[in-house]
């Protein structure tokens, strides 16, 4: 029997019910918005580039990290309060002896938990909106409707309410398929981070089990790794940030959104009041979840045992053993409350044992062929190569180039990226002759990482080559070997000598002299001497624009311009004079010579010295850092000549 109670009242009092809930977040977002959007205002109003005001109110309206995780943290929270109810039977019993549908019951409150969220957030968010037009700022300035502050306050809420939906909903389903709150959290927490652990799992199972697996690989690009709502919200977020709107992964999540929420509703229809307050409302359901757990959690143990064993393949079965039985018997137990019933789904055991034993045997033996595989030279396109033990990581530093009013350039180091270069070539023959002798292919030696002590005297006759194989389909299958370096001077020595080769290792070797702008030397005894930045005087400087400065601005400069000099000198060496440009150019043009021509012999030497080349790249200066070798002899020389003290300490 069904009355006919408005929806609309129904809907009123669950939020009557929860409104303590709704008032804390109404209090969270108005001292967010409108007081912290206040203080924000003050500090920007007199920013005088209206796109970089625009940009900075929208990151604090919706497009920062901190909202992101509010969003989440309110998502699961009201998830929880609002479906309580499923885990208590009286409540159950009291509500669904109301004369309303079940379905409609269920929906309404859905309804009610968005309601309370979503008026607070977009109240307020109106509020701080209405704050900046009254302080003075154009909403409506932009190119286009997107890049307006009220087309970007928009775009914030629509991307935050695509992934509140999916967490609440989320939540709700762990409600749903459980009957203690804890079990939901737990339930939850598989929900967001299942999938990628089971992705890490298996990428430490192939670092242990396999020799050529690449250690290089990014989780974060991995496909799987990406299927958790953390994710999701980190995703969105970074793309807000900047300054792109994900359209598709936003109808995504209300696609899935929707989908999750049908299945609660077909779930509610089965769920009987019986339910509330057993650990797992579905049989089914608690089988499945058990299984799910056990296999990783037993591989787990076994790869933990096995490596605080030095690989003992011995303690790797214990270990497995006990995960089967003492993780089974926890989850068993959270189930039932009764220690008796711990051991007694032995059919569940003996699966759960079975598959993870397969498992395990994968890795152990490597069934799949993993480490046997070499593709026929016909399959392979091109092959790229990585090995940073034969080359130096080429520290390279991005700096801001600021002009003062006496023309003096203060080339200051932002951050340093790492180059890594990456060497394709055609030559397969010359590739494969260095892969089919690394230690994995060598007959009579076996794989380097399954018999030898991984040491840090193996490491000195021993180092490892990253490979790229690029199909003929397209694909890419990466792969690391362990090649002695006798090998290594026999088969690497020709292709490190190259000049393909070195390019793709060292940039500086395609920079064009005549765009350095200054060069930095220092002895490399020092811990990071370049970062202090460079000054240089220019032409400009000698000839003086004074006139065009305030005093202040001018004393604000000159203390600038002595604070990096300061810091530069502190370390660097300097020349008796300063370096002309054809003098810079024949220096550069002289390193650039001995580095390309550097035989493999000098791979493992060092050298006293350091130099940082500082050019222009189009609009952007960067800075490259390398080794001065002793090897270097013609470099090492016009430096004595031009009066750098080479022997200076």
């Amino acid at each position: 029997m069904t009355s006919k109670i408005s929806s609309t009242k129904l809907l009123k009092e669950a939020i009557k019910r929860n409104s303590a809930f709704g008032v804390l977040l109404l209090v969270i977002y108005f001292c967010y918005y409108p007081i912290g959007g206040m203080l924000l205002l003050r500090s920007v109003e007199n920013f005088r580039d209206t796109e970089q005001m625009t940009r900075e109110l929208k990151m604090f309206g919706v497009d920062n990290p901190f909202l992101f995780v509010l969003t989440f943290g309110i998502a699961l929270l009201l998830g929880i309060v609002m479906f309580a109810y499923l885990h208590s039977r009286e409540k159950l019993d009291f509500y669904h002896s109301i004369p309303v549908r079940r379905e409609k019951y269920f929906l309404i409150q859905c309804a009610a938990g968005v309601l309370l969220w979503l008026v607070p957030f977009v109240g307020n968010l109106l509020l701080f909106l209405l704050a900046c037009a009254g302080r003075g700022v154009d909403v409506t300035a932009g190119a286009t409707m997107g890049t307006t502050l009220c087309g970007g306050l928009l775009k914030g809420i629509l991307a935050h309410a695509a992934c509140f939906l999916l967490v609440y909903f989320m939540t709700t389903l762990a409600m749903m398929l459980t009957g203690k709150i804890f079990a939901a959290i737990a339930v939850m927490a598989v929900f967001c981070g299942y999938v990628p652990a089971i992705r890490l799992l298996i990428e430490v199972m192939m670092e242990y089990f396999f020799a050529t697996y690449p250690t290089t690989v990014n989780l974060s690009e991995s496909v799987t790794a990406q299927c958790t709502p953390v994710y999701t919200y980190i995703r969105v977020c970074g793309d807000l940030m900047e300054g792109k709107f994900p359209m598709d992964l936003l109808l995504a999540l209300v696609l899935i959104s929707m989908l999750v929420i049908g299945l609660c509703l077909w779930l509610y229809r089965k769920r009987g009041s019986e339910k509330a307050g057993k650990s797992m409302a579905f049989t089914g359901f608690a089988r499945v979840l058990k299984f799910m757990l056990v296999v990783p959690a037993s591989l787990t143990s076994a790869l933990t045992l096995y490596a605080l064993s030095e690989n003992s393949l011995l303690w790797g079965i214990v270990g497995w053993i006990l995960g089967i039985l003492l993780v089974g018997s926890i989850i068993e137990f959270v189930y039932c409350m009764d220690i008796r019933e711990v051991l007694q789904d032995k059919k569940q055991i003996a699966l759960s044992a079975a598959v993870s034993l397969a498992i395990l045997s994968v890795f152990v033996f490597d069934l799949t062929g993993y480490d046997s595989w070499l593709p026929a030279k016909t399959e392979v396109t091109s092959m790229e190569l990585q090995n940073e033990f034969y080359h130096e990581t080429v520290q390279r530093r991005v700096y801001s180039d600021h002009v003062t009013g006496t023309g003096t350039h203060i080339y200051e180091s932002l951050y340093t990226e790492s180059y890594e270069g990456v060497y394709e070539t055609s030559d397969i023959d010359a590739v494969y002759d260095l892969i089919e002798h690394s230690e994995h292919f060598q007959k009579d030696a076996g794989s380097g990482a399954d018999e030898q002590e991984q040491s840090w005297e193996y490491w000195q006759n021993y180092t490892n080559i990253g490979v790229t194989y690029h199909m003929n389909d397209g694909t890419q299958k990466k792969r690391s070997y362990e090649v002695s370096k006798e090998n290594m001077k026999k088969y690497f020595a020709m292709i490190w000598e190259s000049e393909k080769y070195r390019k793709a290792m060292y940039p500086i070797l395609d920079v064009n002299p005549k765009d350095i702008l200054t060069i930095q030397v220092a002895r490399t005894d020092y811990y990071n001497p370049f970062f202090g930045g460079a000054v240089v005087e220019t032409a400009e400087t000698q000839q003086g624009t004074e006139g065009v400065q305030s005093a202040e601005e001018k004393a604000e400069e000159e203390a600038m311009v002595e604070e990096a000099i300061e810091m530069e000198e502190s370390v660097v060496l300097e020349p008796k004079e300063p370096l002309t440009e054809s003098e810079m150019e024949e220096m550069v043009r002289t390193f650039q010579t001995e580095l390309q021509n550097e035989k493999f012999d000098s791979a493992y030497s060092g050298g006293d010295y350091a130099i940082n080349i500082i050019y222009r790249s189009g609009n952007t200066v960067y800075g490259e850092e390398y080794t001065l070798k002793d090897s270097f002899k013609e470099t090492l020389g016009l430096l004595q000549k031009y009066g750098y003290q080479m022997d200076a300490e």
